[in-house]
């Protein structure tokens, strides 16, 4: 449900399925059963899950359902691959061992080429380490005597001592069985009987240690040095130049391997082997060829799928053209001709209204025929008038 969609959401994943068995509750401790969980994923093609992308659905699965362990869930992917592989498992382990060990040689191989390159150049050595490894988890004790000192190990000492008279002495006969007669009196101090004993045990001193080897030790190391020689330019008779090879002298390759020695760490008692050859490199040259000319038929061959793809545009612009957009061209035109003929219609219409109305209005009267009129009935008027006329203005006739 929820979960495989959730689990879907990574990109490497085509469909998942989640199939959980929930814990089992009894009164009983030893009955209960703990919760498990199996996902079985299909990928998509050519993908993959790495170790950090299979951790994170073992702990998405296991945050989701109550009680259930990382430990009781199981990642397979449609080809019954397993994907969640104990971190502690041999498999896992002996893929950190070849990191391990790829990671120390790699290392040394480093060291080595950063120590002859600048003295024979780039590309003119070559290395490769070998290293053996020691993953055994040990402990030695070791346990040493010196024989030159000696130590007090334990020592007893026994002491007793009685005050008295002597205690019977002498053969057992019948004089002893006799009744005792006169004892004669003790004349003096009592005698004291003291008894002394010491008993002393040596031993060599002893020496314990307890050694605890690391894992991961590096137990003897294998390095192969091949190193090119110098190149000298010879001109032949017929004045052409050629490279001559020219080996490296003993001592330089003597150097040369007491420098590689010192960059592994080289150890005669772990039987370390270091080989350096001096072998001429071949030379590898690259020909930049000119381009080939390419033909108008090759040009469309080449370019074959981009000319499809512009044809088909160019084709899909044309039809939209002629099925929309001609159309609504010749809908905008009909509406915009219908509304110049309605306004030459109105234009028409006002004129007519206006020359009714002129017609029917009175003409205005023409004033140079009246005031003609007037100076013909009345001429002493008229002049009057315009003398009048004139004294208003300042002039005089």
């Amino acid at each position: 449900g929820e979960l495989e969609r959730t689990i879907d959401q990574i990109n490497s994943i085509k469909y998942s399925r989640v199939l959980i068995v929930l814990p089992r509750q009894s009164v009983f401790v030893t009955r209960r059963t703990p919760a498990k969980a199996s996902v079985i994923v299909k990928l998509r093609s050519g993908m993959t899950l790495d170790k950090m992308q299979v951790n994170g659905i073992i702990h998405l699965v296991a945050s989701a359902v109550e009680s259930l362990k990382p430990k009781n869930i199981t990642i397979v992917d449609t080809e019954g691959k397993v994907l969640s592989i104990p971190t502690k498992s041999s498999f896992a382990y002996t893929v950190n061992q070849l990191n391990y060990v790829r990671k120390i040689e790699k290392g040394l191989e480093s060291k080595i080429n950063s120590m002859l390159i600048p003295v024979v150049g780039a590309g003119n050595v070559t290395s490769k380490v070998y290293v053996k490894v020691d993953f055994a988890k040990k402990v030695e004790s070791k346990l040493t005597y010196n024989p030159n000192t000696t130590a007090i190990v334990s020592q007893q000492t026994y002491k007793s001592s009685s005050t008295g008279a002597l205690k019977p002495q002498g053969i057992p006969g019948a004089k002893s069985n006799l009744p005792p007669g006169k004892v004669p009196i003790p004349v003096g101090k009592p005698s004291v009987h003291t008894v002394k004993k010491e008993t002393t045990n040596y031993d060599v001193s002893k020496k314990i240690e307890k050694i605890s080897y690391p894992v991961g030790t590096i137990k003897r190391v294998y390095a192969s040095v091949l190193v090119n020689g110098t190149y000298k330019k010879i001109k032949s008779a017929k004045g052409k130049t050629a490279e001559r090879y020219i080996p490296r002298s003993s001592s330089e390759m003597s150097l040369f391997k007491n420098i590689v020695k010192t960059a592994i760490g080289y150890s005669k008692t772990a039987k370390d082997k270091v080989v350096v050859a001096n072998i001429p490199f071949k030379k590898i040259s690259y020909k930049i060829s000119a381009p080939p000319k390419k033909t108008f038929a090759k040009l469309i061959k080449s370019n074959l799928g981009e000319i499809i793809r512009y044809g088909v545009i160019l084709i899909g612009v044309i039809l939209l053209i002629l099925i929309i957009l001609r159309p609504l061209m010749h809908y905008i035109t009909a509406y915009e001709s219908h509304g110049n003929a309605r306004s030459s219609e109105e234009e028409r219409l006002e004129a007519l209204a206006q020359i009714k109305q002129e017609s029917i209005a009175p003409p205005e009267p023409d004033v140079k025929n009246v005031a003609s009129n007037i100076v013909k009935s009345d001429p002493d008027a008229a002049v009057n008038y315009v003398r009048n006329l004139l004294k208003d203005t300042g002039r005089e006739i």
